[in-house]
């Protein structure tokens, strides 16, 4: 749960930014990249319940496998299908060798760079809004409330301030 409310503010940081631009992403860059990154963050997890004795990370790691499970049936996918980038298949490489500590921090190293990489690809992407600025608005993933704002317009851009991240306890089940 740590993880997702982590990753959550680091969302919610990108999503308040003043300079907010909508920009169109295509749908089909958008799978792919999505489908690519989602395969290295699978494939590294797998690799880190043979690796690590943490066991935070072996929690995280079974909370991404399930994700990215659920990710690539959503894109219409396998999990794991897509083929990895060239670097993130030296990366699964290297985590393959590592042992100890060492593979512990290399495997949350890449978990927050693919985790960057997600946001920076969703940053900017047009979402159809049903609402006037300054209305309230609540951001769901999956159907899940995760933060709560107000509709904001930037440059003649719409966007989304984060006024609230709400906590897993928070959050109707």
């Amino acid at each position: 749960m740590l993880r997702r409310s982590f990753l959550m503010s680091l969302a919610a940081l990108g999503l308040s930014s003043a300079g907010v631009q909508a920009r169109t992403v295509a749908s089909r860059d958008f799978r792919t990249a999505d489908l690519m990154t989602g395969g290295f963050a699978l494939m590294s997890s797998q690799i880190a319940l043979n690796q690590t004795a943490n066991p935070d990370l072996i929690n995280f790691a079974n909370a991404e496998i399930a994700e990215q499970v659920q990710v690539a049936a959503a894109l219409g996918a396998a999990p794991g299908s897509a083929p990895l980038r060239a670097d993130h298949a030296l990366l699964v490489t290297q985590l393959q060798q590592a042992r100890g500590s060492a593979f512990d921090r290399m495997y949350v190293q890449g978990q927050l760079r693919g985790h960057r990489e997600l946001l920076a690809l969703n940053e900017g992407a047009v979402v159809e809004l049903d609402r006037a600025a300054g209305a309230p608005a609540d951001l769901l993933v999956n159907g899940h409330l995760i933060a709560r704002g107000e509709v904001v317009v930037i440059d003649e851009q719409f966007g989304l301030r984060i006024t609230e991240v709400t906590t897993p306890r928070s959050r109707p089940s």
